[in-house]
């Protein structure tokens, strides 16, 4: 028999969908497009001058122009990374914002006449960027734009939004036991399950079930229910009046419910379609290879060192720089699809680097059983890419804005990457702007305890007692605590900060050295009796300890230098016109911390991208701020 694994691929997503559905879910696959024409409001146009081309010949939908409309421009301001901390008016840190994408684009442009677009990751990553546009178009397209919603069942979602329902629910996998279940409910008997109590609120769960338990009056119950391999039954409890929805009327919350009306559309709409779509991209995924890529990934994936919090993204760019061309496994054939096509190990190796979907996997199980996962989502997305490609969706205003904006931020990075590379510093460098600069790397005070941590508070009072009357209580820590991190060493302890353990921690900074607490509550299940070692004050980080972040952040300086001194040079190449009036109507809502696109976790609403300071010469002297 042939060493394959055979997956009979077809859409299957919809039938693992949990019964009470987390609300989130239920926009997993928007396509999050507003509708636009191309002719939409310009807040920014940028073009070349006599004599100076744009790199492509073509500006944003043809012609020597570029623009930058109200949507790209609201949706990038909002996306700023952290709130408006810097305290600029609102005209003023619009202006930044305009400064930002001028910059940017002028940067991409630049980019290409130094043909960084043909750098081969570069080339993967735009590619992909407008493969996702494609996808988000098509989900549009092809699916919320088809879901109509009647002024009936707007009414229907309104009178659901203001009430939550209380229900027992048993399951059984067998028709006949749910309906002895039922039966016994009936007769008001106990059935031989444990029921288990829900809180349902509207659009939490799937249509069928949720239409059948608004139905009930309050001790009624429901006939079983089937959900893929389950049966449900249940019994409405009580009811009571959502108080966050009935202070309004309908006309409030009618968009609120159009979404979550559509939300559940979608996903039979898309079900049924993707069914039809992935009808015939069926593929065998060859073992030898694939074990192969799981053994080239592991090393990758589950180094260490790696920071949790963006470890995803570093997973990727790792995936990226290693180069594959040595190993001859390589070439193998991975993935042979039913058609003739074949993806080798490269090419997989290639859709991991630029993906959406995380490879973040805890352990070598959890790997191997998800990788296969996110290949079927990547078949999925380039099987819609291809449709949307042949429905001439390309050509639609979502793909080329899209397509634009990350592409354009994707080529400026690239080159602030090569300008960032050329800057080097030594250690006499790094240590005078350390003596310039160490006040504002303070660490905070810290507080050296011996922490005894114990589940029961009778316990921790006995406990306190014997070392009131003369117990070490190190020795008892290390008999009874919960906590024994530190303890063992030479000179036991551990160092924590004033917001560190809650009210038991705070109380650490009113003791003096060798003064222990009495129990404090840490938490709804420990005590701790702690004791103050040591106090060391609030002082400047060593040197050693921050090097990596003065070096970085001295970098960054010499390449806001570097670029602002580029942009000078080449911003009389260019003409640019701000609208102030388009740019007036923009509002800004406080910044975000980054949205992620429920369908792409790796991305997120809008691409991220340094503030650009609108008091920097070559903006003052080199846009245009006539309106227009």
């Amino acid at each position: 028999m042939k060493n394959v694994i055979m997956f009979k691929y077809r859409v299957v997503f919809f039938e693992l969908l949990l019964i009470f559905l987390p609300l989130h879910l239920l926009f997993a696959f928007s396509a999050e497009v507003n509708s636009h024409n191309s002719d939409e409001d310009t807040v920014i146009q940028i073009s070349a001058r006599s004599g100076y081309k744009f790199a492509n010949e073509q500006g944003t939908f043809g012609g020597n122009n570029y623009i930058i409309g109200f949507r790209e421009f609201e949706d990038r301001l909002n996306d700023l990374p952290l709130p408006n901390e810097s305290g600029y008016p609102l005209d003023e840190l619009k202006e930044n914002m305009a400064c930002t994408l001028i910059a940017e684009t002028i940067l991409a442009n630049e980019a290409k006449k130094e043909k960084l677009d043909n750098l081969p990751q570069v080339k993967l990553m735009a590619e992909e960027y407008h493969k996702e546009a494609l996808y988000e178009q098509w989900m549009n397209s092809e699916v919320t734009d088809k879901i109509k919603v009647s002024e009936k069942e707007i009414q229907k979602g309104y009178n659901r939004l203001k009430e939550i329902r209380y229900v027992d629910y048993w399951t059984s996998p067998s028709l006949k036991e749910a309906s002895k279940i039922r039966n016994s409910i009936l007769k008001g008997l106990k059935p031989g399950i444990k029921h288990i109590l829900k809180k349902l609120e509207y659009g939490e769960a799937l249509e069928n079930v949720e239409d059948s338990v608004y139905s009930l009056k309050i001790g009624q119950t429901t006939l079983p229910i089937k959900v893929d391999s389950l049966y449900y039954v249940f019994k409405l409890i009580k009811t009571e009046t959502d108080k966050r929805y009935a202070k309004e009327d309908i006309g409030f919350y009618k968009s609120t419910i159009l979404d979550r009306l559509k939300s559940k559309e979608k996903l039979y709409l898309v079900s049924s379609i993707l069914n039809v779509l992935m009808k015939d991209k069926g593929y065998n995924l060859e073992t030898g290879p694939y074990k192969f890529l799981l053994q080239q990934l592991q090393p990758i994936i589950f180094n260490n060192q790696l920071p949790e919090e963006n470890r995803a993204e570093i997973i990727q760019q790792e995936l990226v720089t290693k180069k594959v061309n040595s190993n001859n496994m390589f070439k193998k054939p991975m993935i042979v699809f039913k058609d003739g096509k074949v993806w080798t190990v490269k090419d997989v190796w290639n859709k991991l680097a630029v993906c959406p979907y995380p490879l973040n996997y805890d352990t070598p199980e959890e790997l191997e059983s998800g990788l296969q996962r996110v290949i079927k989502e990547i078949v999925l997305l380039e099987s819609i890419a291809k449709d949307a490609q042949n429905k001439e969706l390309s050509d639609s205003f979502y793909v080329k804005y899209q397509s634009q904006m990350w592409t354009n931020n994707l080529l400026a990075q690239a080159l602030l990457d090569k300008y960032r590379k050329s800057i080097s510093m030594n250690n006499q460098n790094l240590l005078a702007f350390y003596d310039s600069t160490k006040n504002n790397y303070i660490e905070p005070e810290r507080r050296k305890i011996i922490p005894l941590v114990v589940h029961d508070k009778k316990l921790a009072d006995r406990l306190f007692e014997k070392i009131d009357k003369g117990a070490d209580i190190l020795s008892l820590a290390k008999k009874y605590s919960l906590n024994k991190v530190g303890l063992d060493k030479k000179e036991p302890g551990i160092y924590i900060t004033p917001y560190t353990w809650g009210e038991a921690g705070k109380s650490v900074f009113k003791l003096k050295p060798g003064q222990i607490t009495r129990p404090k509550k840490v938490d709804d299940s420990s005590y701790a009796i702690i004791k103050l070692i040591e106090v060391k004050s609030a002082a400047p980080y060593p040197f050693d300890q921050i090097r990596d972040q003065l070096y970085s952040t001295l970098q960054d300086q010499k390449l806001q230098k570097h670029v602002n001194k580029f942009l000078l040079k080449v911003i009389k190449n260019y003409r640019i016109m701000i609208s102030w009036k388009e740019l007036s109507k923009v509002q800004y809502f406080g910044g975000s911390m980054g949205v992620e696109k429920t369908h792409f976790p790796l991305r997120n609403a809008v691409p991220g991208f340094p503030l650009f300071n609108h008091n920097a010469k070559w903006f003052n002297e080199g846009v245009s701020k006539n309106k227009y």
